[in-house]
């Protein structure tokens, strides 16, 4: 079974890369996407990995097992509903102090964080959608969201 490892609370299964960006004679660049290396079976932690690994039939218990614990578990500004935030970290060293479901923008854009995923539930503990915020190949801040239905939506935010 594959776990990734988002808080100091954790044990480090790897060492982590920062976006890397080539140059060419041509002046052509070309882009690395950042990754975790896990040592878990040597598998690479991407965003594309994550997205495979998340989708809306998940139970908690499938989430802690996945993922570990959440950061944080927190209660959404909208509906006032449970809502988890995993923090997949570059810098040991971050922590969201907000206690709030806000993203932390600046956090991706400075390279603290490679991702932030939320779980949001009902009331019942079923998800109502899955939310992966990180920074694309431009430079900028990316969602990617998952929702009850199965719809999936992909929105550059700044």
């Amino acid at each position: 079974m594959f776990k990734l490892i988002f808080s100091v609370s954790f044990l480090t299964l790897g060492l982590i890369s920062m976006p890397l960006h080539f140059s060419d004679a041509s002046g052509e660049t070309s882009y690395t996407e950042p990754t975790i290396e896990a040592a878990v079976e040597g598998e690479k932690v991407t965003i594309d990995s994550i997205k495979e690994k998340i989708h809306p039939n998940l139970s908690t218990e499938e989430i802690t097992d996945t993922f570990g614990d959440p950061d944080q578990r927190l209660t959404d500004s909208m509906y006032n509903l449970p809502t988890w935030r995993y923090d997949i970290k570059i810098n040991e060293d971050y922590e969201n102090k907000t206690g709030t479901d806000s993203v932390d923008f600046q956090a991706l854009k400075d390279k603290e964080l490679q991702a932030i995923i939320f779980f949001s539930f009902d009331d019942n503990e079923n998800i109502r959608n899955i939310s992966v915020y990180y920074l694309n190949k431009d430079g900028k801040v990316q969602e990617y969201r998952q929702f009850a239905d199965g719809f999936e939506k992909n929105t550059v935010i700044e």
